[in-house]
């Protein structure tokens, strides 16, 4: 007892040394409990070298292990494992790697004391680490376990970008919690934060597959968080290292986890593919960059990352295999100047250079020797557009330099102070560059002088010989190499804006006044449209026609083909504004002419589609229905007819009005106007009686590929005084039915008036020709069509002779017997059953025969009753 009591005051003594540190470890964080492990293990070694009790390898083995148990419950108590299961790990992870740390430091503060004993003592530590630090081993294991279930809650449902794009989320959830529970609306609204807890944004992702990307990540979600809940439902505590259970869940929970990994791979693999623009690619690669936390995923977006390198090469390649296609004749907007557009076109490809460029630096991509290759490529091209840019900006200021020896200064007063319309034919004359008149507009010559009569040459040339203006094409007269340097100023000192392109002095000098000279230009320039619009919308013929308007139109042009210069004053009002007007009223009669044509066109389609014979195959009708059916429907016809003549007279008058009190010349062009639609009318008619009398024909001759289809319906009679058998109606009648029905048709034509009859009294001295009707009535195809439907009609005589006469052999007994004789002497002769019988077979067999006889007949274009 008493030697016991000694030992125990000697180990209090000494193990009182622990207790300050001890308690400090109890109170503090597991990454504050690093700093404390060093004077713990000093003070260990202090006991372990001067207590008489405590020097054993025993009692300092139990003494390092209570160190070590004691580190364990301090970092375990610090750990929540509830945080961990709902996905707050950004904290636990960091409390993880401090109580890791704080064993691995605890491990090599024992190493140090231990190596120092051994150096500088007389005796060792002769201690088993393993006996010492296996509990602190496994406990570091369990850390990075569960440090791999944090980092899969930040791979598959995202935990740490839902606080990053909601961090009011926190505020919301503690003003709810100090909500009472009982409140309704409060319950449903914590049921719904809950539930939509489940579910945190994904990235945006481009392309057709982008929903179908997002569905796919959530349903691995979806599968992770039934391993978490697996995990949350163990019945142990997970930080307890003596639990042996859980090496085998956390196998499970692993395996489970790499499946949703190559899953994942397997869906940032598909989402790559099809996607060969650069931006796109670093996109798509940013979006799952966000979402790759585990070394296996991150694995997938550094192969992604080097792809991205190549592809940016390639793209970088095929800018350099376009310069060099297009350097010497680059792709550029018509309006575009010479130089400034070539630069344009090479800036434009700098441009998308440094787009890409730009968007694989902005997405932090790690430094590979792909990347260094790309950045070197593309140093390269970019000097090569810029030297180009370069070249021609020098092209261009060698250009000004030639113009500023010939004289600007003189070339510009002379542009400027010259006339604003000049006649085309000045162009011959005058040299181009140095003119001394430079006129507002000038007008295209048409070669072909021989469109317009010799009367209206002579009319317009005795005013002025203004017949190009006419009949030509204006041109705005503004120098064009002028506006070249207004273009080039324009684009170097504005669209290009790079301060080592500067403009040239003379170039500036000469753009002093490009606003208004350009505004003024385009002024005339709507001039010139309007008059050219018009010209465009007339053919030769109807430039004769409103030959009178284009003068007029002539008269407005003249101050700017003779008088007004650039430097003239009120330009817009004292000539645009009435230029554009007499153009515009000219142009609406123009269009108002054209439409009135366009009306009159309709109108012939409409007579030239029309049906003048309703034929309905298959449907044999008697001979009064067809000829009655026929004229009802050539009454129609004849209404619709007329109702197209007309409005086609309607607007002929409705044009006519426009050049009403106009010349001689004019009067004649009108009046080929109406010998033409007069013609036209002519064509649609004929058109649609041929067209009609061919169905006709086809309908009773066939078509050479199938029988005619019956058409007429026939019945055969027996005459009882004559005791002849004949049809009826007979071939006679019906061709006799035909040819009124074709004179019915023609009386339609005599309804429809010929324009020039119609038109003669307003329109004066105009020939009148022979009418529609007697047009078509002595046309050879028409006539030709008629008569071969009625050889296709008597074609058929001489079958009917050939059926009456088989009719007559067969059946003429049966006619010619007295029946009431017959019947009488049957009746007296009481002959048996089977005779009687006999009688009627034979009777059954003559209907059989006149079946034969009708399907025979019903191949040509009648019908036997």
């Amino acid at each position: 007892m008493y030697k016991g009591s000694i030992e125990a005051n000697d180990n209090l003594k000494f193990l009182s040394i622990l207790q300050e540190p001890c308690e400090k470890v109890s109170r503090s964080e597991p990454k504050e409990i690093i700093a404390l492990l060093p004077t713990i293990i000093n003070s260990v070694r202090m006991i372990w070298s001067t207590s008489r009790y405590y020097c054993t390898a025993d009692r300092l083995t139990s003494l390092l292990r209570k160190v070590s148990n004691q580190l364990i419950v301090q970092c375990t108590k610090a750990i929540d494992l509830a945080e961990i299961y709902d996905g707050d790990v950004v904290k636990i992870i960091q409390l993880l790697h401090d109580s890791e740390d704080a064993c691995k430091e605890w491990k090599n503060s024992y190493n140090r004391v231990a190596h120092a004993v051994k150096k500088y003592s007389n005796k060792e530590w002769n201690v088993d680490p393993s006996s010492v630090f296996a509990q602190i081993d496994a406990f570091m294991q369990r850390c990075r376990d569960l440090l791999s279930i944090c980092e899969g809650q930040l791979q598959f449902c995202r935990k740490d970008r839902a606080l990053e794009e909601n961090p009011d989320q926190i505020i919301i959830i503690i003003f709810l919690s100090i909500i009472p529970t009982n409140n309704v609306f409060v319950r449903k609204t914590k049921q719904k934060k809950n539930k939509e807890k489940k579910r945190h944004s994904l990235p945006a992702f481009g392309s057709a597959r982008g929903n179908l990307i997002v569905k796919s990540l959530y349903e691995i979600e979806d599968a992770f968080v039934k391993h978490i809940e697996r995990l949350k439902n163990l019945q142990y505590n997970i930080l307890d290292v003596n639990t042996t259970a859980w090496h085998e869940d956390y196998t499970y929970y692993k395996n489970g986890v790499k499946d949703l990994e190559v899953m994942m791979g397997n869906i940032i693999n598909s989402a790559f593919e099809g996607v060969s623009a650069v931006t796109d690619y670093v996109q798509m690669l940013q979006s799952f960059q966000e979402l790759c936390k585990r070394d296996y995923m991150k694995q997938f977006i550094e192969r992604k990352t080097s792809e991205v390198y190549s592809i940016a090469k390639q793209s970088l390649l095929q800018i350099k295999k376009d310069f060099d296609l297009f350097n010497r004749n680059p792709p550029m907007d018509m309006n575009s100047p010479l130089y400034g557009g070539a630069a344009l076109w090479a800036l434009s490809l700098i441009h998308r250079l440094e787009k890409e460029i730009q968007a694989i630096e902005y997405a932090t991509l790690p430094v590979t020797k792909e990347k260094e290759e790309m950045q070197a490529l593309q140093r390269q091209v970019r000097e090569i557009l810029y030297q180009f840019i370069k070249e021609k900006h020098s092209e261009w200021c060698q250009k000004i330099t030639e113009m500023d020896i010939e004289g600007l200064d003189t070339r510009l007063n002379k542009v400027i102070q010259g006339q604003l319309l000049l006649s085309y034919m000045h162009i011959y004359v005058l040299s181009f560059f140095f003119l001394q008149i430079k006129p507002l507009l000038t007008s295209e010559l048409i070669d072909d002088v021989d469109k317009i009569s010799n009367d209206s040459i002579e009319e317009v040339a005795g005013s002025r010989p203004l017949l190009s203006v006419i009949d030509g094409h204006l041109v705005c007269n503004f120098d064009k190499d002028l506006l070249r340097v207004f273009r080039e100023s324009e684009t170097w000192g504005g669209k290009i804006s790079m301060t080592q392109f500067s403009i040239p002095f003379a170039a500036r000098k000469m753009t002093e006044n490009a606003t208004s000279l350009q505004l003024l230009r385009e002024n005339v320039m709507l001039v010139v449209h309007d008059f050219n619009k018009i010209v465009d919308e007339l053919s030769g013929c109807e430039r004769k026609l409103f030959l009178e308007y284009l003068k007029r139109v002539e008269k407005r042009l003249e101050p700017g083909l003779s008088k007004f210069t650039w430097t003239k004053k009120y330009i817009k009002e004292l000539f645009v504004k009435k230029a554009r007007l007499e153009c515009s009223i000219v142009d609406k009669i123009v269009q108002e002419y054209h439409k009135n044509l366009k009306k009159i066109k309709k109108e012939c389609l409409n007579m030239k589609r029309i049906i003048l014979i309703q034929i309905d195959k298959g449907q044999p009708c008697v001979a009064t229905g067809f000829k009655e059916k026929q004229f009802r429907h050539i009454s129609y016809c004849n209404i619709y007819l007329k109702e197209c003549s007309e409005s086609i007279i309607e607007q002929m008058k409705n044009s006519y009005r426009f050049f009403v009190g106009q010349t001689e010349d004019v009067l004649r062009q009108w009046q080929k106007v109406i010998v033409q639609v007069d013609g036209d009318v002519e064509s649609a008619l004929k058109f649609a009686i041929k067209s009609s009398l061919q169905d006709l024909s086809r309908a009773i001759n066939g078509d050479g590929k199938s029988d005619p289809s019956p058409l007429f319906k026939l019945s055969m009679i027996l005459n009882l005084n004559t005791g002849k058998v004949d049809f009826t109606p007979s071939i006679v009648d019906l061709i006799q039915m035909i040819k009124d029905v074709y004179d019915q048709i023609m009386q339609i034509y005599k309804h429809i008036p010929r324009l020039g009859s119609v038109l003669h009294e307003d329109h004066g001295g105009f020939q009148v020709f022979r009418t529609v009707f007697d047009t078509l009535c002595k046309d050879s195809e028409i006539n030709s069509s008629f008569v071969g439907i009625l050889e296709g009609v008597s074609s058929v005589t001489a079958e009917m002779g050939r059926l009456m006469a088989d009719w007559e052999n067969s059946y003429k007994s049966i006619w010619e017997a007295d029946k009431d004789i017959f019947i009488t002497r049957m009746k007296d002769s009481n002959q048996p059953l089977e005779a009687v019988d006999k009688h009627i077979t034979k009777s059954e067999c003559s209907i059989t025969k006149k079946k034969k006889y009708l399907f025979v007949f019903t191949k040509t274009c009648l019908f036997l009753l």
